[in-house]
């Protein structure tokens, strides 16, 4: 069993991570927030895959173009603000020492993970369908 300091601190950490990511990520050049090619499939079949585009759009939103973001993958914005509200909320438990509003945490927590999923094979398909 997890005492509670240290349930707090690994709150507390899960949401300064998260936090960092989404400041780095304002902070990034967004057309290239990393310095090396990251989706294998595109590498080994020269096809975009679901996520293609994905880290470059959140970087976009983070950085406020909401407009280049959804360019580049329509989960991008959606993405981004979750990252900030996740943090947040972490760090809001942390501070509490309590956990807050579990069970709607997870129920939001899934309900992104499938509706960005199906939103980024639905834009998938129609990327390669040559609609978008």
């Amino acid at each position: 069993m997890m005492t509670p300091g240290a349930w707090r601190r690994g709150r507390a950490l899960e949401g300064l991570a998260l936090g960092g990511f989404a400041v780095l990520g304002a902070m990034v050049p967004p057309d290239r927030p990393l310095p090396f090619p990251v989706c294998g499939w595109k590498a080994l079949t020269g096809l975009d895959c679901p996520g293609c585009g994905f880290t470059r759009a959140v970087c976009h939103a983070l950085q406020g173009d909401v407009s280049g973001s959804l360019a580049l993958h329509v989960v991008g914005p959606v993405a981004a603000g979750a990252l900030i509200v996740w943090a947040a909320w972490l760090l809001a438990e942390a501070t509490a020492n309590r956990p807050i509003g579990a069970v709607l945490r997870r129920r939001l927590f899934e309900a992104g993970l499938w509706g960005g999923g199906a939103a980024s094979l639905l834009s998938w398909g129609a990327r390669m369908a040559g609609g978008g």
